[in-house]
């Protein structure tokens, strides 16, 4: 088998065919190149007759039950039967480009990689989701990652979004860690790179990402970004990019300038930070709506997704720094359940 698609899900009813077809609707590909393998982690939303379906519809649907339902583990009881001299990661609530898997092979030959990523433009179908999606894809939400703000140049990346990887590297340096139920893609990737390997970012390599449609939904999933990237900064002993740790300084700030306010009841230095907070997430808001062409009375609403998005990863890392206070002497500890050899066996 040439490539092996790895889609871990649970509860992705409404979206998993489109995800899945966009995979089967590959050009320049051969499908009996392809297998897809998904690992179903105890759906109960009829994800699971869905997929029951589909793979009876197509002989190169494989699926693995998940019981554990986190990520990573579906992962790895896919990666230990996957066949593919390239094993690539996909979420189920998102669609590759037509050309998406002709595109990665060819970056791949033409570039010294291991692995090799694209852009991601995140959407939603409602109003709400719309202008989160907005605030996930500027400088100013999510910094200069480079596969959300979509570069068009390519370069050598710190990490991606659906690597697409030499199987080799799985051999190398593992499966995705168990432990980290959020972060653990980010966490791979830094291993690899940390272990000589390079992944590539090429803008031809595109892929579309549905948003979390609600502010609550919004700042639970970045809560838990900054939350479980401090076990990520503990066990591969440092951070891959110094913009992680940019809304926990900034949280912190903010609290101790409310402590200075109630000790001195000045107030002048939580208005000054958070004053040029606003000031500039308004500049950055007024020229992505123009750019975006929304209507300017959501403005407000941009402004508060940025505000979601810091406030929510800040917290999470403060909170995350304190939880995993005693896990410091635990540096390079991985904890991951993939069979090497079977993996090996496949792939000889």
């Amino acid at each position: 088998m040439l490539i092996s698609i790895i889609i871990p899900i649970r509860n992705e009813a409404k979206k998993i065919k489109s995800a899945i077809n966009s995979c089967l609707n590959q050009k320049n590909i051969n499908i009996k190149k392809i297998e897809i393998i998904i690992a179903d982690g105890s759906s109960t939303d009829g994800t699971s007759e869905i997929l029951k379906l589909l793979s009876e519809e197509n002989k190169c649907i494989k699926i693995v039950f998940n019981k554990d339902k986190y990520m990573p583990h579906g992962f790895n009881k896919a990666l230990t039967i996957a066949t593919g001299k390239y094993i690539m990661v996909m979420s189920g609530h998102s669609v590759l480009k037509n050309d998406y898997i002709f595109n990665s092979l060819k970056a791949m030959m033409e570039n010294d990689a291991q692995c090799v990523s694209g852009s991601m433009d995140t959407i939603q179908e409602n109003y709400l989701g719309k202008i989160i999606g907005i605030s996930q894809s500027t400088i100013f939400g999510v910094g200069n990652s480079t596969f959300r703000i979509n570069k068009d140049k390519g370069k050598y990346v710190d990490t991606g979004v659906f690597g697409f990887y030499k199987s080799k590297v799985f051999l190398q340096i593992g499966g995705m860690d168990e432990e980290l139920i959020k972060n653990q893609d980010d966490e791979f990737n830094f291993r690899l790179t940390q272990n000589g390997g390079k992944i590539w970012f090429d803008p031809s390599i595109k892929s579309k990402y549905f948003s979390r449609n609600t502010l609550i939904k919004l700042f639970k999933q970045y809560f838990f970004y900054g939350f479980y990237k401090v076990r990520v900064f503990q066990k591969r002993g440092g951070l891959a990019s110094i913009r992680q740790l940019i809304p926990p300084i900034f949280i912190l700030s903010l609290l101790l300038t409310i402590v200075i306010k109630i000790i001195t009841n000045n107030s002048i230095y939580f208005i000054s930070i958070f004053g040029l907070y606003v000031c500039i997430g308004f500049v950055f808001s007024l020229v992505s709506i123009k750019n975006k062409k929304e209507n300017y009375l959501s403005i407000p609403i941009l402004q508060y997704s940025y505000l979601i998005l810091h406030s929510s990863y800040g917290l999470g890392f403060i909170i995350g720094a304190l939880y995993f206070i005693r896990k410091w002497n635990k540096i390079s500890t991985l904890d991951y359940n993939f069979n090497k050899a079977y993996f090996e066996k496949n792939n000889s």
